[in-house]
């Protein structure tokens, strides 16, 4: 995917903010309820980290940013509109797509 203009304008003017006293958090066994569904931790090592995500039909994330990582997304059921910033893309069932880190979504 080609990134806009405004798109890079806005990844090479971001701040990183590291809170120096952050602490690890273990989400493994948990399920982390959010008001558009829930995540769920299914598989981690210091490479990778696999999440299941429900979101309930009609509900939105806030704006993700991954400065860090790449993501992929798989859709299991249904169907997702993923929001770019001047453009959006529907993602059909079974559908795959790799977000690297230097994009910017909402789901």
């Amino acid at each position: 995917m080609i990134l806009t203009e405004k798109e890079k304008e806005i990844i090479n003017n971001h701040k990183f903010l590291f809170e120096k006293n952050h602490h690890y958090v273990d989400y493994k066994n948990k399920i982390c309820l959010k008001p558009w569904g829930y995540e769920y931790l299914a598989y981690e090592s210091n490479k990778i980290g696999i999440w299941l995500l429900k979101m309930s039909n009609g509900h939105k994330t806030s704006l993700h940013t991954h400065f860090k990582k790449d993501t992929t997304l798989i859709v299991i059921n249904g169907c997702v509109k993923l929001n770019l910033i001047n453009n959006y893309l529907i993602l059909p069932i079974m559908s795959i797509i790799n977000i690297h880190f230097i994009m910017i979504v909402k789901l």
